[in-house]
């Protein structure tokens, strides 16, 4: 993990490091926002390969654009 301080240390941000996919599945097709069509992806679970406080997360990614961009209007779950 890295971690910015100001020079009193009084705000530190921290971000997760390097990470690695623990876990890979392949997805049906869903409609995509970005490609305008029917396209199917991989839906990744990946973890810091450092030890963190950090609790894996599931990715998206479009087979096509190689981004999450299955919410349109508004950008929750349809």
């Amino acid at each position: 993990m890295t971690c910015l301080t100001n020079e009193t240390r009084t705000v530190a941000i921290c971000r997760p490091g390097a990470t690695k996919v623990i876990a890979a599945e392949r997805v049906e097709p869903r409609w995509c926002f970005g490609c305008r069509k029917r396209l199917g992806g991989t839906l990744s679970c990946v973890a810091e390969v450092e030890p963190s406080y950090y609790d894996p997360w599931w990715q998206y990614a479009c087979d096509g654009c190689g981004q999450d961009r299955r919410w349109g209007f508004g950008g929750g779950p349809l």
